[in-house]
């Protein structure tokens, strides 16, 4: 501000100094009026011409400019001065008080607008000014010489043409003021919009503290806060279990140990900061795909009979002799018919164990895919019927590297539906009818298993003949991987 007011004073200086030489001139022209007057020849402006074979311009005419220029000039620095102690008048906190200046503040912006618009025609002027004081110091300025008076026109010509040349200088110096004036102002301008945007600011911070405080002092707030941080913590808790589970799945899958299952305990974000839980598990899945990658998965069965592998009907007598197949199917009967084979609800329970040697040597990491459950006999009954199958023992699984794996496993049971005789009378209307997916992925060898039927509460089971039984089959379908031929 102080220094658009030393603008506006080094204008009024200029101006004053333009007044001074202008009366200087009309009192030497009303002094040789004075002095020539009785002969009727008034010398006037319009007789000091610039000396100039393109164009004579009358003296007269640069006079009148200049002083409308001056008068624009001193009007602008008038304006600017009036208004000059309001450049900063603004509502709010930080700011000064406008009650009963709105029409100055009105007035000086309409100032600061004309004063904007006008940098560029004022360097128009300085311009045009400059050259005309070139002119005139190039051509001097004459009188006009008449017949009467002529010494005296001679003698003032020479004081007018330096008046002239000081006039034409101030001319220059006055729209230099202006010009330097006008950039002050928007200077001025531009610092006023930064201040009423860091007084903005200080509100907005200013509001946004308040209700920082007054949030910390609400109860609700509190109340809300804390139950948003429990349950961010519960979800992510959860988040880190079911990461542990799909390692651990991983690890079961593959038969191999995850190096990298130690960072868990050092996570405690989801997607920022190292470790965390997305990176985590996308070097998981990273891991299984090129487990794939390595290993092919392939299929096979493996058939457990009730007579040869649970009962374990001998198939060679004490003679050394191999006892015929009707003898054994006998031998089965009577031993379905034991009171040693019930349990104390009155089932038909026979334990049984699968072995590792019955898979072939390559497979490793055998898991159950699905189970199906044949029965073969004359008596049979109709095309319904259940056999539950229970897995309960220690299983073994055989690695990859061809080290040996046992689990001990919470204990599952399935309970598939017979077919009976080779016939699976409803695999049309079902395909998969028959095949029991209940044990899915759990090892195919196990030390306890148990074949359970129930003759007193399941009705589809009553009209099985145990007399008429030949064979019951356990068909244990199952994947394995090999490493890729």
């Amino acid at each position: 501000m102080q220094r658009v007011d030393l603008a506006r004073l080094s204008t009024l200086e200029v101006v004053a100094g333009y007044n001074k030489v202008q009366g200087k001139i009309d009192n030497e022209l009303q002094r040789i009026d004075e002095l020539c007057g009785a002969t009727g020849v008034i010398t006037t402006y319009a007789d000091v011409v610039y000396n100039d074979q393109i164009s004579a311009n009358g003296f007269q005419a640069n006079i009148d400019a200049g002083k409308a220029h001056m008068a624009g000039i001193l009007r602008n620095a008038e304006n600017i001065g009036k208004g000059l102690t309001y450049a900063f008048c603004m509502a709010g906190p930080g700011g000064t008080d406008c009650a009963g200046k709105a029409g100055v503040s009105a007035a000086w912006a309409a100032t600061i607008a004309v004063t904007e618009m006008g940098v560029a025609v004022a360097q128009d002027e300085i311009d045009r000014a400059a050259k005309s004081l070139g002119d005139l110091q190039a051509n001097g300025a004459r009188m006009k010489v008449m017949h009467e008076c002529d010494e005296a026109k001679v003698n003032s010509n020479s004081t007018v043409r330096d008046l002239t040349l000081e006039y034409a200088g101030l001319d220059l110096q006055a729209l230099r003021a202006d010009y330097q004036m006008r950039i002050e102002v928007d200077s001025l301008l531009r610092l006023r919009d930064e201040a009423g945007a860091v007084i903005e600011e200080q509100q907005q911070a200013e509001q946004m503290a308040i209700n920082v405080e007054a949030a910390r002092n609400d109860p609700n707030t509190h109340i809300y806060r804390n139950d948003t941080i429990q349950r961010a913590d519960t979800t992510f808790a959860r988040a880190i279990a079911k990461a542990y589970r799909a390692t651990k799945a991983y690890e079961y899958l593959t038969g191999k140990s995850y190096a990298d299952v130690s960072s868990l305990l050092l996570t405690r974000m989801v997607t920022h900061g190292h470790p965390n839980l997305a990176d985590y598990m996308a070097n998981l899945n990273d891991a299984y795909l090129a487990f794939t990658e390595q290993y092919v998965e392939a299929d096979g069965v493996m058939v457990v009979s009730l007579m040869n592998d649970v009962l374990d009907v001998p198939r060679i007598g004490l003679d050394g002799l191999a006892i015929p197949a009707g003898e054994r199917q006998r031998i089965l009967r009577q031993r379905l018919n034991s009171p040693e084979l019930l349990n104390r609800n009155g089932f038909l329970e026979m334990p049984f164990a699968t072995l590792l040697w019955r898979i072939p040597l390559l497979s490793a990491m055998a898991k159950i895919e699905h189970i199906e459950v044949e029965f073969s006999g004359s008596d049979v009954g109709n095309a319904e019927g259940h056999l539950q199958v229970v897995q309960q023992g220690t299983s073994t699984l055989q690695r990859l590297d061809g080290t040996t794996w046992y689990l001990r496993l919470d204990p599952r049971q399935a309970l598939p539906n017979i077919f009976f005789n080779g016939f699976r009378a409803h695999v049309a209307a079902q395909p998969d009818f028959y095949k029991n997916k209940q044990l899915k992925d759990r090892p195919v060898v196990n030390g306890d298993w148990k074949l359970v039927l129930d003759q007193r509460a399941d009705v589809d089971n009553q009209d099985i003949n145990l007399n008429s039984i030949t064979d019951v089959k356990l068909y244990i379908y199952y994947k394995f991987y090999t490493p890729h031929p």
